[in-house]
């Protein structure tokens, strides 16, 4: 029988793989932020760009860590920075994706796509709703616990 810590141990090499560390992509040269950010974009590119106050807040990041995410995604062509189009207050700037950055994006989608589908193969149906069930209680489970509402204590601590 494994300890709870030796459990924990466990957990954490299990959700490093499942950050994605250990996978090539097409977008293998970018920090987990900045493909995030360039998610965050794509999503609103029918509505046109996004203020680097609004990617912050999106993203739950300072706003000097998206400055430094922008002028990476921009050195390498993915996004590009607007000044206000009507021109009343030159500070505001609205960010869009490049061409370049919609191709990633989707590249990225496409990758996703197969990976997963060779993992419902691979898994079955019935290990696969498993996975997608135990992934959804564990996420309520961290929101709880990063709000505060798990009363301190973890469930059988109880004492």
């Amino acid at each position: 029988m494994q300890t709870d810590r030796q459990l924990v141990d466990e957990l954490l090499r299990v959700a490093h793989l499942f950050g994605g560390s250990h996978l090539r992509s097409a977008t293998s040269g970018l920090m987990q932020g900045e493909k995030a950010l360039l998610f965050c974009l794509y999503q609103h590119r029918e509505t046109g760009g996004m203020a680097p106050s609004s990617l912050s807040d999106r993203l739950m990041v300072k706003r000097p860590a998206v400055t430094i995410m922008l002028n990476s995604l921009e050195d390498k062509g993915y996004v590009r920075r607007e000044r206000d189009p009507c021109g009343r207050d030159r500070r505001k700037i609205q960010v869009f994706l490049t061409a370049q950055g919609i191709q990633t994006v989707e590249e990225q989608f496409k990758n996703a796509q197969s990976s997963m589908l060779y993992l419902v193969k691979t898994l079955g149906p019935e290990d696969t709703r498993r996975l997608i069930d135990l992934g959804n209680r564990v996420f309520q489970i961290m929101e709880e616990y990063y709000a505060g509402t798990h009363g301190g204590q973890p469930p059988g601590s109880e004492g």
